[in-house]
């Protein structure tokens, strides 16, 4: 299952917490209770921070330190794991690689990742895990967004890619996996579950219309990105949203 927790503020003088993002990420422990995970990421600088947490095995507590003081970050990714490909430590999640400038979170599977392995092999890229997360990070260098249409699977995953000073969201083609998310104050909330982002401080404004609709169709996909609060907000089916320097766009996952 997994899950993922994010923060990210355009405000490059704005610090992240990190007791916000350790607690929606404790939020979703149910989703993955062998393995905890924290990336921060100073967006000017571009330093990179790694930590375990409580619920890391000893093996991943022996490579990370936890978090001990205030880093100056701008970025922050949690992660909650239940290995399925990767059953050792290498699968740890948030994966960074630091000669690719790379950081990801990543819930769901890649069917074709074997696939994809060979074809990215041929283009002479190593790799140190048998995850389908690691082939992620390797696709997006090597093809560019339009990886994604290469993609045969479910996913809701994150990519921080330092060089470009970009966020990059996606959610597979149907929905499968979860991604809400939530903006204010220049700063953008995301996670697995909508009680994640309740943590926040944002506006918890109740969606009156979205209740009452809901009543008659009990299905939130129903009603396009709206959930029942009206600053909390799912990424659509096949859609993704980068960030890059505090501009957002947004758009369709190449079919």
């Amino acid at each position: 299952m997994c899950g993922i927790a994010g923060i990210y503020s355009y405000n490059a003088d704005k610090n992240i917490d990190f007791a916000l993002l350790k607690g929606m990420t404790d939020r979703v422990a149910h989703r993955g209770p062998y393995d905890e995970g924290y990336l921060l990421a100073n967006t000017q600088s571009g330093k990179i921070y790694n930590y375990c947490g409580e619920d890391s095995p000893s093996d991943v507590r022996s490579q990370l330190c936890f978090h001990q003081h205030e880093d100056r970050a701008q970025l922050g990714f949690g992660f909650r794991r239940l290995p399925t490909l990767e059953l050792q430590e290498c699968g740890h999640q948030p994966m960074y690689d630091a000669e690719l400038g790379l950081a990801i979170i990543f819930n769901g599977e890649i069917y074709n990742h074997i696939e994809l392995r060979k074809e990215l092999e041929a283009k002479a890229y190593s790799f140190f895990s048998n995850s389908d997360t690691e082939v992620l990070l390797k696709a997006y260098h090597a093809w560019g967004e339009d990886f994604q249409s290469r993609l045969i699977g479910m996913w809701a995953f994150s990519i921080w890619d330092i060089k470009a000073g970009k966020l990059f969201c996606s959610r597979d083609r149907y929905g499968i996996k979860p991604f809400y998310y939530a903006a204010q104050d220049g700063v953008i909330y995301w996670g697995s579950e909508i009680k994640q982002l309740l943590l926040a401080p944002i506006n918890k404004e109740l969606n009156q219309a979205m209740i009452w609709r809901s009543m008659k169709i009990n299905a939130l996909m129903v009603y396009d990105d709206e959930t029942y609060w009206q600053n909390v907000h799912c990424l659509l089916p096949g859609t993704v949203s980068a960030f890059t320097k505090g501009r957002f766009r947004s758009g369709s996952i190449i079919a």
